[in-house]
């Protein structure tokens, strides 16, 4: 009985395979051309910090929209970006903007928000909505 031994090559074919089946929807929408960006978010006692990474944009074609709950990101590229793959399925995909909706785990004041656009990086500082009022004694 022989065992045929496994290559680093098969290796390589299943996790392209995995990574494929697992993003191929989540990150990217190819009939559209988006790709969905990086966005890292943080949560503290008083405001809510998302930090979203948008390589190959310039703060001009940035647009935010808020609500109190969303935050939705569209960022057109200054250039196209291509993907080609061949193998036994040959695809070319091409890229034109980032585009990314952010459901907020609080209400925030949208009248406050400020966003800031360094290096790739886009800093989006939330302040949350509270409920507290203040009251006048006499």
């Amino acid at each position: 009985m022989s065992r045929r031994r496994k290559s680093v090559i098969d290796d390589f074919y299943a996790i392209d395979r995995a990574f494929e089946e697992t993003f191929e929807h989540a990150m990217w929408d190819i009939s559209r051309g988006r790709l969905e960006p990086l966005a890292y978010l943080t949560e503290s006692e008083d405001k809510i910090t998302v930090s979203v990474d948008l390589p190959f944009v310039k703060k001009n074609d940035i647009t935010l929209n808020l609500t109190e709950d969303t935050l939705e990101i569209d960022a057109n590229l200054r250039r196209c970006l291509r993907f080609e793959k061949w193998g036994t399925i040959q695809r070319r995909c091409e890229f034109k903007s980032f585009y990314r909706v952010i459901r907020l785990p609080s209400k925030v004041v949208t009248e406050e928000a400020k966003a800031r656009f360094e290096g790739g990086i886009l800093t989006i500082e939330l302040p949350k909505r509270t409920k507290q009022y203040r009251i006048e004694i006499e």
